[in-house]
Protein backbone atom coordinates (compact mmCIF):
# COMPACT_ATOMS: atom_id res chain seq x y z
CA UNK A 1 0.00 0.00 0.00
CA UNK A 2 1.32 3.56 -0.89
CA UNK A 3 0.72 6.39 1.29
CA UNK A 4 2.73 8.98 2.82
CA UNK A 5 6.48 7.52 3.94
CA UNK A 6 6.88 6.81 7.65
CA UNK A 7 9.76 6.76 10.54
CA UNK A 8 12.89 5.16 9.64
CA UNK A 9 12.96 1.58 11.18
CA UNK A 10 15.57 -0.74 11.76
CA UNK A 11 17.52 -2.75 9.41
CA UNK A 12 19.57 -6.25 8.75
CA UNK A 13 19.53 -8.70 6.25
CA UNK A 14 19.05 -11.62 8.47
CA UNK A 15 16.31 -11.54 11.52
CA UNK A 16 16.65 -14.51 13.74
CA UNK A 17 14.13 -16.31 15.74
CA UNK A 18 13.04 -14.28 18.79
CA UNK A 19 15.05 -11.46 17.99
CA UNK A 20 11.43 -9.99 18.55
CA UNK A 21 10.13 -10.39 22.28
CA UNK A 22 6.47 -9.29 21.20
CA UNK A 23 5.94 -11.54 17.79
CA UNK A 24 7.08 -14.82 18.93
CA UNK A 25 4.64 -16.83 21.34
CA UNK A 26 0.71 -16.82 22.13
CA UNK A 27 -0.78 -13.52 23.48
CA UNK A 28 0.94 -11.95 27.11
CA UNK A 29 -1.86 -12.25 29.69
CA UNK A 30 -2.30 -8.37 29.93
CA UNK A 31 -2.72 -8.16 26.33
CA UNK A 32 -6.01 -8.62 24.47
CA UNK A 33 -8.42 -7.60 27.04
CA UNK A 34 -8.30 -3.92 26.01
CA UNK A 35 -11.73 -2.51 25.17
CA UNK A 36 -12.61 -3.08 21.15
CA UNK A 37 -9.78 -6.01 21.03
CA UNK A 38 -11.50 -8.27 18.75
CA UNK A 39 -11.86 -11.64 19.95
CA UNK A 40 -12.08 -13.81 16.69
CA UNK A 41 -10.23 -11.41 14.30
CA UNK A 42 -6.36 -11.59 13.68
CA UNK A 43 -4.44 -8.80 15.40
CA UNK A 44 -1.26 -7.78 16.38
CA UNK A 45 -0.27 -7.60 20.01
CA UNK A 46 0.29 -3.75 19.73
CA UNK A 47 1.18 -0.92 16.61
CA UNK A 48 -0.10 -0.20 13.12
CA UNK A 49 -1.09 -3.25 10.58
CA UNK A 50 -2.50 -3.16 7.18
CA UNK A 51 -2.57 -5.08 4.28
CA UNK A 52 -2.44 -9.05 4.56
CA UNK A 53 0.97 -10.36 2.15
CA UNK A 54 2.40 -13.28 1.55
CA UNK A 55 0.08 -16.08 2.54
CA UNK A 56 0.53 -19.51 1.88
CA UNK A 57 0.40 -23.19 3.39
CA UNK A 58 3.24 -25.06 3.97
CA UNK A 59 2.04 -28.36 4.12
CA UNK A 60 1.32 -28.06 8.18
CA UNK A 61 0.52 -24.38 8.65
CA UNK A 62 -0.91 -21.16 7.36
CA UNK A 63 1.06 -18.35 7.11
CA UNK A 64 0.15 -14.67 7.53
CA UNK A 65 2.46 -11.80 6.89
CA UNK A 66 1.24 -8.39 6.75
CA UNK A 67 2.08 -4.77 6.69
CA UNK A 68 3.45 -3.34 9.92
CA UNK A 69 4.81 -0.47 11.42
CA UNK A 70 6.58 -1.71 15.28
CA UNK A 71 7.05 1.93 16.15
CA UNK A 72 3.79 3.47 16.37
CA UNK A 73 -0.20 2.54 15.62
CA UNK A 74 -0.14 5.08 12.67
CA UNK A 75 0.91 4.06 9.25
CA UNK A 76 4.71 4.03 8.75
CA UNK A 77 8.15 2.34 8.39
CA UNK A 78 6.65 -0.63 7.03
CA UNK A 79 8.08 -4.25 7.74
CA UNK A 80 6.19 -7.44 7.40
CA UNK A 81 4.67 -9.08 10.25
CA UNK A 82 4.34 -12.86 10.52
CA UNK A 83 1.94 -15.10 12.14
CA UNK A 84 1.45 -18.89 12.07
CA UNK A 85 -1.69 -20.76 12.49
CA UNK A 86 -2.77 -24.69 12.07
CA UNK A 87 -6.26 -23.49 11.82
CA UNK A 88 -6.71 -20.11 10.38
CA UNK A 89 -8.17 -19.00 14.28
CA UNK A 90 -5.28 -19.43 17.03
CA UNK A 91 -2.51 -17.66 15.73
CA UNK A 92 0.72 -18.04 16.75
CA UNK A 93 3.02 -14.42 16.65
CA UNK A 94 6.37 -14.73 15.43
CA UNK A 95 9.30 -12.44 15.09
CA UNK A 96 9.41 -9.67 12.10
CA UNK A 97 10.37 -11.20 8.89
CA UNK A 98 11.29 -8.80 7.07
CA UNK A 99 12.42 -5.78 8.09
CA UNK A 100 12.73 -2.09 6.34
CA UNK A 101 15.93 -0.70 4.99
CA UNK A 102 15.52 2.71 5.08
CA UNK A 103 19.23 3.13 3.75
CA UNK A 104 19.50 0.66 1.27
CA UNK A 105 16.68 -0.28 -1.01
CA UNK A 106 13.54 0.83 1.41
CA UNK A 107 10.54 -0.33 3.37
CA UNK A 108 8.74 -3.31 2.97
CA UNK A 109 5.63 -2.50 1.19
CA UNK A 110 2.84 -5.37 -0.15
CA UNK A 111 3.37 -8.28 -1.94
CA UNK A 112 3.37 -12.58 -1.86
CA UNK A 113 5.57 -15.54 -1.02
CA UNK A 114 5.65 -19.20 -2.16
CA UNK A 115 7.23 -22.53 -1.09
CA UNK A 116 9.95 -23.25 -4.47
CA UNK A 117 9.48 -26.88 -4.28
CA UNK A 118 11.80 -27.56 -7.40
CA UNK A 119 14.04 -25.14 -6.04
CA UNK A 120 14.26 -22.90 -9.24
CA UNK A 121 15.75 -20.22 -7.71
CA UNK A 122 18.70 -21.76 -6.19
CA UNK A 123 17.72 -20.57 -2.85
CA UNK A 124 17.34 -23.95 -1.23
CA UNK A 125 20.30 -25.84 0.62
CA UNK A 126 19.61 -29.23 0.38
CA UNK A 127 17.86 -29.95 3.36
CA UNK A 128 14.16 -28.24 2.82
CA UNK A 129 12.41 -26.65 -0.18
CA UNK A 130 13.40 -22.62 0.30
CA UNK A 131 10.33 -20.33 1.17
CA UNK A 132 10.64 -17.05 -1.33
CA UNK A 133 9.20 -14.04 -0.45
CA UNK A 134 8.22 -11.75 -3.78
CA UNK A 135 7.79 -7.60 -2.39
CA UNK A 136 7.79 -3.72 -3.31
CA UNK A 137 11.10 -1.94 -1.45
CA UNK A 138 9.43 1.61 -1.24
CA UNK A 139 12.70 4.11 -1.08
CA UNK A 140 12.70 7.44 0.81
CA UNK A 141 12.08 9.08 -2.97
CA UNK A 142 9.21 7.24 -3.42
CA UNK A 143 10.70 4.79 -5.89
CA UNK A 144 9.03 1.33 -6.14
CA UNK A 145 10.79 -1.58 -7.22
CA UNK A 146 10.28 -5.85 -6.61
CA UNK A 147 12.45 -7.64 -4.28
CA UNK A 148 13.13 -10.94 -3.13
CA UNK A 149 14.03 -12.62 0.34
CA UNK A 150 14.05 -16.31 1.09
CA UNK A 151 14.15 -18.66 4.00
CA UNK A 152 15.84 -22.06 4.40
CA UNK A 153 14.60 -22.48 7.90
CA UNK A 154 10.49 -22.50 7.38
CA UNK A 155 10.49 -18.79 7.59
CA UNK A 156 12.04 -19.03 11.34
CA UNK A 157 14.91 -16.38 9.23
CA UNK A 158 15.03 -14.25 6.25
CA UNK A 159 17.81 -12.73 3.97
CA UNK A 160 17.40 -10.48 1.87
CA UNK A 161 18.97 -11.32 -1.98
CA UNK A 162 22.28 -9.63 -2.95
CA UNK A 163 20.76 -9.42 -6.23
CA UNK A 164 17.45 -7.31 -5.77
CA UNK A 165 15.69 -5.23 -7.17
CA UNK A 166 15.00 -8.15 -9.43
CA UNK A 167 12.43 -5.59 -11.15
CA UNK A 168 13.30 -2.03 -11.89
CA UNK A 169 10.76 1.23 -11.65
CA UNK A 170 10.07 1.36 -15.45
CA UNK A 171 9.77 5.18 -14.30
CA UNK A 172 5.83 5.46 -13.00
CA UNK A 173 4.69 6.40 -9.36
CA UNK A 174 2.63 3.37 -8.14
CA UNK A 175 4.56 0.29 -9.14
CA UNK A 176 4.03 -2.40 -6.31
CA UNK A 177 2.15 -5.37 -4.48
CA UNK A 178 3.52 -8.50 -6.52
CA UNK A 179 1.24 -11.88 -6.05
CA UNK A 180 3.52 -14.58 -7.94
CA UNK A 181 2.12 -17.97 -8.34
CA UNK A 182 2.73 -21.40 -10.25
CA UNK A 183 1.46 -21.56 -13.79
CA UNK A 184 0.56 -25.50 -14.63
CA UNK A 185 0.15 -24.88 -17.75
CA UNK A 186 3.57 -22.82 -18.47
CA UNK A 187 5.21 -24.50 -16.20
CA UNK A 188 6.94 -21.16 -14.77
CA UNK A 189 6.32 -18.32 -12.23
CA UNK A 190 3.62 -15.86 -13.00
CA UNK A 191 3.26 -12.28 -11.05
CA UNK A 192 0.66 -9.99 -11.03
CA UNK A 193 1.20 -6.67 -10.38
CA UNK A 194 -0.50 -3.49 -10.03
CA UNK A 195 0.44 -0.46 -11.73
CA UNK A 196 -1.81 2.32 -11.00
CA UNK A 197 -4.80 1.33 -13.62
CA UNK A 198 -3.43 -1.26 -14.92
CA UNK A 199 -2.23 -5.01 -13.63
CA UNK A 200 1.20 -5.73 -15.60
CA UNK A 201 2.08 -9.82 -15.59
CA UNK A 202 5.45 -10.80 -16.11
CA UNK A 203 6.88 -14.11 -16.25
CA UNK A 204 10.20 -16.22 -14.92
CA UNK A 205 11.53 -19.28 -14.44
CA UNK A 206 13.43 -18.74 -11.58
CA UNK A 207 11.72 -16.10 -9.42
CA UNK A 208 14.90 -14.07 -10.21
CA UNK A 209 14.96 -12.78 -13.97
CA UNK A 210 11.11 -11.49 -14.99
CA UNK A 211 10.01 -10.75 -18.71
CA UNK A 212 6.63 -8.40 -18.92
CA UNK A 213 3.97 -10.88 -20.58
CA UNK A 214 0.82 -8.02 -21.06
CA UNK A 215 -1.18 -5.22 -19.32
CA UNK A 216 -4.81 -5.86 -18.47
CA UNK A 217 -6.36 -1.97 -18.09
CA UNK A 218 -9.24 -0.68 -15.82
CA UNK A 219 -11.98 -1.41 -17.97
CA UNK A 220 -14.68 1.67 -18.43
CA UNK A 221 -16.98 2.26 -15.23
CA UNK A 222 -14.46 0.30 -12.99
CA UNK A 223 -13.75 3.72 -11.45
CA UNK A 224 -10.67 6.14 -11.25
CA UNK A 225 -8.78 5.12 -7.84
CA UNK A 226 -5.34 3.46 -7.44
CA UNK A 227 -5.34 -0.07 -8.05
CA UNK A 228 -3.27 -2.35 -5.35
CA UNK A 229 -3.41 -5.73 -3.93
CA UNK A 230 -3.91 -8.14 -7.33
CA UNK A 231 -4.25 -11.86 -6.59
CA UNK A 232 -4.81 -14.36 -9.99
CA UNK A 233 -5.97 -17.91 -9.32
CA UNK A 234 -8.03 -20.27 -11.14
CA UNK A 235 -11.48 -21.43 -9.70
CA UNK A 236 -14.04 -24.47 -10.27
CA UNK A 237 -17.69 -23.35 -10.92
CA UNK A 238 -19.35 -25.34 -8.04
CA UNK A 239 -21.93 -27.85 -9.75
CA UNK A 240 -19.79 -27.76 -13.16
CA UNK A 241 -16.60 -29.47 -14.67
CA UNK A 242 -15.50 -25.60 -15.60
CA UNK A 243 -13.40 -23.08 -14.14
CA UNK A 244 -12.67 -19.85 -14.35
CA UNK A 245 -10.00 -17.41 -13.60
CA UNK A 246 -10.69 -14.78 -11.02
CA UNK A 247 -8.50 -11.50 -10.42
CA UNK A 248 -9.02 -9.48 -6.98
CA UNK A 249 -7.75 -6.14 -7.39
CA UNK A 250 -7.92 -3.62 -4.62
CA UNK A 251 -8.97 -0.17 -5.14
CA UNK A 252 -8.31 3.31 -3.33
CA UNK A 253 -10.55 5.58 -3.64
CA UNK A 254 -14.36 4.67 -5.44
CA UNK A 255 -15.18 1.86 -3.44
CA UNK A 256 -19.25 1.34 -3.30
CA UNK A 257 -19.40 2.86 0.14
CA UNK A 258 -16.56 5.42 0.27
CA UNK A 259 -12.76 4.69 0.55
CA UNK A 260 -11.37 1.45 0.00
CA UNK A 261 -12.65 -1.77 -1.50
CA UNK A 262 -11.59 -5.15 -3.39
CA UNK A 263 -13.28 -5.69 -6.93
CA UNK A 264 -13.04 -9.01 -8.61
CA UNK A 265 -12.98 -10.22 -12.43
CA UNK A 266 -14.34 -13.30 -13.78
CA UNK A 267 -12.59 -14.88 -16.90
CA UNK A 268 -9.48 -16.90 -18.54
CA UNK A 269 -5.88 -16.79 -18.31
CA UNK A 270 -3.95 -18.08 -21.08
CA UNK A 271 -0.51 -17.96 -19.38
CA UNK A 272 0.47 -14.42 -20.63
CA UNK A 273 -3.06 -12.54 -20.77
CA UNK A 274 -6.12 -12.63 -18.62
CA UNK A 275 -9.30 -11.80 -20.90
CA UNK A 276 -12.11 -11.01 -18.26
CA UNK A 277 -15.85 -12.14 -19.83
CA UNK A 278 -17.83 -8.71 -18.18
CA UNK A 279 -16.67 -5.47 -18.23
CA UNK A 280 -18.86 -3.98 -15.01
CA UNK A 281 -17.21 -3.76 -11.85
CA UNK A 282 -17.88 -6.63 -9.43
CA UNK A 283 -17.42 -5.97 -5.76
CA UNK A 284 -16.35 -8.54 -3.06
CA UNK A 285 -17.46 -7.15 -0.22
CA UNK A 286 -19.81 -3.81 -0.03
CA UNK A 287 -18.77 -2.49 3.03
CA UNK A 288 -16.46 -0.36 4.28
CA UNK A 289 -14.33 -2.49 5.78
CA UNK A 290 -12.52 -5.01 3.96
CA UNK A 291 -9.40 -4.18 1.78
CA UNK A 292 -6.69 -5.72 0.26
CA UNK A 293 -7.82 -9.01 0.21
CA UNK A 294 -5.32 -11.83 -0.21
CA UNK A 295 -5.91 -15.62 -0.89
CA UNK A 296 -4.64 -18.73 0.31
CA UNK A 297 -4.66 -22.21 -1.54
CA UNK A 298 -4.82 -25.40 0.36
CA UNK A 299 -5.28 -29.18 -0.99
CA UNK A 300 -6.62 -31.36 1.69
CA UNK A 301 -8.44 -35.19 1.08
CA UNK A 302 -7.81 -34.68 -2.35
CA UNK A 303 -10.34 -31.50 -1.89
CA UNK A 304 -8.64 -27.88 -2.85
CA UNK A 305 -10.19 -24.72 -0.72
CA UNK A 306 -9.59 -21.31 -2.05
CA UNK A 307 -9.46 -19.09 1.31
CA UNK A 308 -9.84 -14.85 1.45
CA UNK A 309 -8.64 -12.87 4.47
CA UNK A 310 -8.80 -8.26 4.11
CA UNK A 311 -7.48 -5.79 6.11
CA UNK A 312 -10.72 -5.08 8.32
CA UNK A 313 -10.68 -0.72 7.78
CA UNK A 314 -10.64 1.66 5.56
CA UNK A 315 -7.98 4.33 4.44
CA UNK A 316 -10.72 7.15 4.98
CA UNK A 317 -10.10 6.91 8.57
CA UNK A 318 -7.54 3.82 9.10
CA UNK A 319 -4.98 6.10 11.00
CA UNK A 320 -7.63 7.31 13.95
CA UNK A 321 -9.54 4.15 14.92
CA UNK A 322 -10.17 4.44 18.89
CA UNK A 323 -7.93 1.45 19.88
CA UNK A 324 -5.00 0.91 21.67
CA UNK A 325 -2.49 -0.04 21.94
CA UNK A 326 -3.01 -1.81 18.67
CA UNK A 327 -4.75 -0.50 15.95
CA UNK A 328 -6.61 -2.55 12.71
CA UNK A 329 -7.71 -6.20 12.22
CA UNK A 330 -7.84 -8.84 9.68
CA UNK A 331 -11.26 -10.35 8.78
CA UNK A 332 -12.33 -13.34 9.18
CA UNK A 333 -10.91 -16.11 6.45
CA UNK A 334 -13.65 -16.88 3.99
CA UNK A 335 -14.08 -19.68 1.86
CA UNK A 336 -14.60 -18.23 -1.76
CA UNK A 337 -15.57 -19.92 -5.40
CA UNK A 338 -17.89 -19.42 -7.99
CA UNK A 339 -21.64 -20.17 -9.35
CA UNK A 340 -23.41 -19.01 -12.13
CA UNK A 341 -26.24 -16.39 -11.88
CA UNK A 342 -28.39 -15.30 -14.33
CA UNK A 343 -26.01 -12.18 -14.64
CA UNK A 344 -22.97 -14.08 -14.98
CA UNK A 345 -20.28 -16.00 -13.25
CA UNK A 346 -20.11 -14.48 -9.72
CA UNK A 347 -17.96 -14.82 -6.61
CA UNK A 348 -19.51 -16.55 -3.33
CA UNK A 349 -18.54 -16.28 0.19
CA UNK A 350 -18.86 -18.14 3.96
CA UNK A 351 -17.16 -18.04 6.51
CA UNK A 352 -14.44 -20.70 6.80
CA UNK A 353 -15.71 -24.42 8.18
CA UNK A 354 -12.90 -24.04 11.08
CA UNK A 355 -15.02 -21.47 12.77
CA UNK A 356 -17.48 -23.71 13.68
CA UNK A 357 -14.64 -25.66 16.40
CA UNK A 358 -15.50 -22.11 18.42
CA UNK A 359 -19.31 -22.43 18.61
CA UNK A 360 -19.90 -22.70 22.74
CA UNK A 361 -23.74 -22.70 22.98
CA UNK A 362 -26.45 -21.99 21.38
CA UNK A 363 -28.16 -18.96 23.16
CA UNK A 364 -31.16 -19.19 20.99
CA UNK A 365 -32.71 -21.59 18.79
CA UNK A 366 -36.08 -21.46 16.86
CA UNK A 367 -38.23 -22.77 14.07
CA UNK A 368 -40.93 -20.89 11.52
CA UNK A 369 -42.56 -18.14 13.49
CA UNK A 370 -45.33 -14.49 12.54
CA UNK A 371 -43.60 -11.68 14.07
CA UNK A 372 -45.76 -9.09 14.16
CA UNK A 373 -43.26 -6.12 15.70
CA UNK A 374 -39.79 -6.17 17.00
CA UNK A 375 -39.11 -8.50 19.90
CA UNK A 376 -35.72 -9.57 21.79
CA UNK A 377 -35.09 -13.93 20.98
CA UNK A 378 -33.34 -14.22 24.66
CA UNK A 379 -36.11 -12.13 26.39
CA UNK A 380 -34.19 -9.13 26.97
CA UNK A 381 -30.91 -11.35 28.42
CA UNK A 382 -27.45 -9.96 27.98
CA UNK A 383 -25.82 -11.77 25.46
CA UNK A 384 -22.32 -12.86 24.98
CA UNK A 385 -20.13 -10.18 23.14
CA UNK A 386 -18.70 -12.64 20.48
CA UNK A 387 -21.80 -14.11 18.24
CA UNK A 388 -22.46 -15.91 15.26
CA UNK A 389 -25.95 -15.15 14.14
CA UNK A 390 -27.80 -17.24 11.47
CA UNK A 391 -31.77 -16.35 10.44
CA UNK A 392 -33.60 -17.42 7.74
CA UNK A 393 -37.34 -14.99 6.00
CA UNK A 394 -39.71 -17.16 5.10
CA UNK A 395 -40.81 -16.98 1.05
CA UNK A 396 -44.27 -16.96 1.84
CA UNK A 397 -43.76 -13.28 3.22
CA UNK A 398 -43.50 -12.54 -0.33
CA UNK A 399 -41.24 -9.90 -1.76
CA UNK A 400 -41.33 -5.89 -0.13
CA UNK A 401 -40.78 -8.18 3.27
CA UNK A 402 -38.38 -6.09 5.58
CA UNK A 403 -36.31 -7.02 8.77
CA UNK A 404 -34.78 -4.79 11.45
CA UNK A 405 -31.66 -6.38 13.22
CA UNK A 406 -31.20 -4.30 16.34
CA UNK A 407 -28.13 -4.29 18.62
CA UNK A 408 -27.77 -2.21 21.31
CA UNK A 409 -27.42 -1.51 25.19
CA UNK A 410 -28.94 0.35 27.99
CA UNK A 411 -26.46 3.24 27.03
CA UNK A 412 -28.38 4.08 24.05
CA UNK A 413 -25.74 2.82 21.82
CA UNK A 414 -27.08 0.70 18.79
CA UNK A 415 -26.22 -1.04 15.59
CA UNK A 416 -28.82 -1.59 12.95
CA UNK A 417 -29.13 -3.61 9.97
CA UNK A 418 -32.09 -3.60 7.58
CA UNK A 419 -33.10 -6.05 4.96
CA UNK A 420 -35.40 -5.32 2.36
CA UNK A 421 -36.49 -7.57 0.07
CA UNK A 422 -37.88 -5.11 -2.51
CA UNK A 423 -34.43 -3.83 -3.11
CA UNK A 424 -33.05 -5.89 -2.60
CA UNK A 425 -30.65 -4.41 -0.24
CA UNK A 426 -28.86 -4.41 3.15
CA UNK A 427 -28.98 -1.23 4.87
CA UNK A 428 -26.37 -0.61 8.31
CA UNK A 429 -26.43 2.02 10.23
CA UNK A 430 -23.41 2.79 12.65
CA UNK A 431 -24.01 6.26 14.13
CA UNK A 432 -24.76 5.39 17.36
CA UNK A 433 -22.08 2.87 17.41
CA UNK A 434 -19.17 5.25 16.45
CA UNK A 435 -17.71 6.19 19.78
CA UNK A 436 -14.52 8.02 19.01
CA UNK A 437 -15.34 8.38 15.20
CA UNK A 438 -18.08 10.99 15.31
CA UNK A 439 -15.96 13.64 13.72
CA UNK A 440 -14.79 11.43 10.82
CA UNK A 441 -17.36 11.91 7.90
CA UNK A 442 -15.77 8.61 6.39
CA UNK A 443 -17.25 6.49 9.42
CA UNK A 444 -20.88 8.02 9.76
CA UNK A 445 -22.39 7.54 6.21
CA UNK A 446 -24.86 5.23 5.45
CA UNK A 447 -23.72 1.84 4.39
CA UNK A 448 -25.56 -0.14 1.40
CA UNK A 449 -25.23 -3.74 -0.32
CA UNK A 450 -27.24 -5.18 -2.99
CA UNK A 451 -28.85 -9.12 -2.19
CA UNK A 452 -29.18 -11.71 -4.34
CA UNK A 453 -32.54 -11.65 -6.08
CA UNK A 454 -35.41 -12.81 -3.62
CA UNK A 455 -35.76 -16.43 -3.84
CA UNK A 456 -39.22 -18.22 -3.85
CA UNK A 457 -38.28 -20.48 -0.75
CA UNK A 458 -36.19 -18.11 1.52
CA UNK A 459 -33.71 -15.73 2.01
CA UNK A 460 -30.76 -16.54 4.60
CA UNK A 461 -28.56 -14.54 6.46
CA UNK A 462 -25.50 -15.26 8.28
CA UNK A 463 -24.12 -12.20 10.84
CA UNK A 464 -20.97 -12.72 12.67
CA UNK A 465 -20.16 -10.05 15.79
CA UNK A 466 -17.21 -9.63 17.39
CA UNK A 467 -16.34 -6.84 19.52
CA UNK A 468 -15.80 -4.32 17.60
CA UNK A 469 -16.85 -5.39 14.10
CA UNK A 470 -19.67 -7.21 11.98
CA UNK A 471 -19.68 -9.41 9.02
CA UNK A 472 -22.66 -10.52 6.61
CA UNK A 473 -23.01 -12.82 4.27
CA UNK A 474 -25.72 -14.07 2.01
CA UNK A 475 -26.24 -17.94 2.10
CA UNK A 476 -25.63 -19.64 -1.00
CA UNK A 477 -23.82 -16.14 -2.17
CA UNK A 478 -21.79 -12.86 -1.67
CA UNK A 479 -20.16 -11.61 1.46
CA UNK A 480 -22.52 -8.63 1.60
CA UNK A 481 -20.65 -5.89 4.40
CA UNK A 482 -18.08 -5.95 6.41
CA UNK A 483 -18.18 -3.26 9.19
CA UNK A 484 -16.09 -1.40 12.23
CA UNK A 485 -18.28 -0.08 14.81
CA UNK A 486 -17.25 1.21 18.81
CA UNK A 487 -19.01 1.72 21.28
CA UNK A 488 -18.36 2.64 24.98
CA UNK A 489 -20.27 -0.65 26.32
CA UNK A 490 -20.75 -3.76 24.70
CA UNK A 491 -24.01 -4.30 22.42
CA UNK A 492 -25.02 -6.95 24.71
CA UNK A 493 -28.87 -6.96 23.87
CA UNK A 494 -30.87 -8.21 20.39
CA UNK A 495 -33.75 -7.14 19.30
CA UNK A 496 -35.41 -8.57 15.46
CA UNK A 497 -38.81 -7.58 14.13
CA UNK A 498 -40.03 -6.08 10.53
CA UNK A 499 -38.44 -2.52 9.72
CA UNK A 500 -41.98 -1.10 9.22
CA UNK A 501 -44.23 -0.59 11.68
CA UNK A 502 -47.31 -2.12 10.03
CA UNK A 503 -45.81 -5.17 8.27
CA UNK A 504 -45.62 -8.31 9.60
CA UNK A 505 -42.38 -11.04 9.32
CA UNK A 506 -42.36 -14.81 8.31
CA UNK A 507 -39.32 -15.71 10.32
CA UNK A 508 -38.55 -18.99 8.53
CA UNK A 509 -35.18 -19.73 11.52
CA UNK A 510 -33.28 -18.39 13.58
CA UNK A 511 -29.95 -19.73 15.87
CA UNK A 512 -27.71 -17.72 17.92
CA UNK A 513 -24.65 -19.77 18.71
CA UNK A 514 -21.33 -17.93 21.55
CA UNK A 515 -18.03 -17.89 19.71
CA UNK A 516 -15.32 -18.87 21.83
CA UNK A 517 -12.33 -15.94 22.66
CA UNK A 518 -9.23 -17.39 20.52
CA UNK A 519 -7.05 -15.11 22.29
CA UNK A 520 -8.12 -15.43 25.91
CA UNK A 521 -8.26 -19.52 25.49
CA UNK A 522 -4.89 -20.18 24.37
CA UNK A 523 -2.17 -21.58 26.85
CA UNK A 524 -0.91 -18.77 28.33
CA UNK A 525 -3.65 -16.57 28.79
Amino acid sequence: MDSKTGKSGASGDEVAAGRDANHVGHAEPARYREPHRPGFHFTPPENWINDPNGLFHDGERFHLFYQYNPYDKVWGSMHWGHAVSADLLHWEHRPIALHAEPDKLGFIFSGSAVVDRDNSSGFGNGALAPFVAVFTHHSRYDVQVQSLAYSNDRGNTWRMYDGNPVIANPGVADFRDPKVFRDRRSGRWVMALAVRDRISFYGSANLKSWAKLSDFRRPAGAGAGVWECPDLFEARVRGTDESRWVLLVSMNPGAPNGGSATQYFVGDFDGRRFTPEHTEALWMDHGPDQYAANTWKIRSAGEERRIVIGWMNNWDYANHLPTAPWRGAMTVPREIGLVRTAAGTRLVAEPVRELQALHGRTVHESAATAIEGPFEPCGGQALPELLDVELALDGRAGAGASLLIRMFNDGGEELLCELDTSGPALTVNRDAAADGMESYTGFARRIAAPLQPWAADSLRLRLLKDRSSIELFQADGPSLATVNYFTEKPLDRLEIGPSRAASRLALGSLTIREIADVWRSGPDS
